[in-house]
């Protein structure tokens, strides 16, 4: 149930809640990012825990790619981590944004050959880009609504402490 609340901290960052943890913790980065700091609140202490949680199982939406870094965060379905081909051109700060031919709004298809292997190229191209340039964000991949439900994040957790690999797991809507 913890989780929720950090699931709610990055979904909701205009939330009291949040706004008074981002400025005592957090002030200049985000919460998956944050370090863990001195003087800890019982709170924030037991909110840091659970962002392991949250990290294997959030993957980037990404619709204008903007945010979303290429070789850091997750945001390929079934492929992770990215490791980028012999021929690639672009550099390890590269966003998603990069491979987007604004133009016509698709996908720069050679550009992508360039940089991956051929699965991954597959799995890139199928990937539907926005035509209305919304901002990235990020969803719960382990559930089918992509939002965090406590079932799934629940497994998660049970599956990290007893090192049990459950990548694709995602609990259906009942």
């Amino acid at each position: 149930m913890l989780a929720k609340q950090g699931w709610r901290l990055i979904n909701d960052e205009d939330s009291l809640c949040s706004r008074v943890l981002k400025a005592t913790y957090f002030w200049n980065r985000n919460f998956l990012e944050a370090p863990q700091g001195y003087n800890l609140s019982f709170t924030w202490s037991s909110l840091y825990e659970v962002r392991e949680v949250l990290k294997n199982g959030l993957k980037w939406s990404a619709d204008n790619g903007i945010k979303t870094e290429i070789w850091k965060d997750n945001w390929v379905p079934m492929r992770e981590p990215l490791t980028p081909a012999p021929s690639n051109v672009l550099d390890h700060n590269a966003r998603v944004s990069q491979m987007i031919v604004w133009d016509n709004g698709e996908w720069d298809h050679e550009l992508i050959r360039q940089c991956f292997d051929d699965a991954t190229v597959q799995a890139i191209i199928w990937i539907p880009l926005s035509h209305r340039l919304c901002a990235d964000i990020l969803i719960w991949s382990k559930h089918s609504t992509e939002n965090y439900m406590v079932k799934s994040g629940y497994r998660l957790a049970n599956g990290i402490v007893n090192g049990v690999a459950i990548e694709n797991v995602i609990v259906p809507i009942r």
